[in-house]
């Protein structure tokens, strides 16, 4: 029979004999977080084939966290992400609000996420934190802010 089939799925047909036989399909490795749909065509009938997209996750952090001095400042952290079309946001933790601020924070895949410190005027150190989001999953993983009070 003909077979027909998209790019990333392969065919190897069995011997055929009286209008029977095997059809093995392959299909490649999904690289991308969204689903492939095609259809493969054997001797005219139609196959839907589906392949789920790759789970979007965060691989980590570059640093892993981060201490500020009581002056406060500018400064970002490295975002790994997989598979590259993963997107992601950021959110600052609600009592880091005053002080903690993202400059930039939004990408795909690999980024960098810049934020600021205001100075800590008070006589305590604080923590606060940056939520990275992935869009797709709603998965989120915490980067801390150490601020000193010295």
């Amino acid at each position: 029979p003909v077979v027909s089939a998209p790019g990333w799925v392969t065919t190897v047909l069995s011997p055929w004999t009286k209008n029977k036989g095997t059809v093995k399909l392959t299909v490649t490795k999904n690289s991308s977080s969204f689903p492939k749909s095609g259809t493969v065509t054997i001797g005219g009938t139609p196959f839907p084939v589906t392949q789920a997209g790759t789970a979007c996750a965060i691989k980590k952090f570059v640093p892993a966290s981060q201490s500020v001095g009581k002056m406060g400042g500018s400064s970002s952290f490295a975002v790994e992400a997989a598979p590259q079309d993963c997107a992601w946001t950021t959110a600052v933790s609600a009592a880091a609000l005053p002080w903690l601020h993202i400059t930039s924070g939004t990408g795909t895949g690999n980024g960098t996420v810049e934020y600021g410190v205001d100075e800590n005027l008070g006589k305590m150190g604080r923590n606060g934190t940056i939520t990275v989001v992935l869009t797709q999953n709603s998965k989120k993983k915490a980067f801390t802010v150490r601020q000193a009070n010295k």
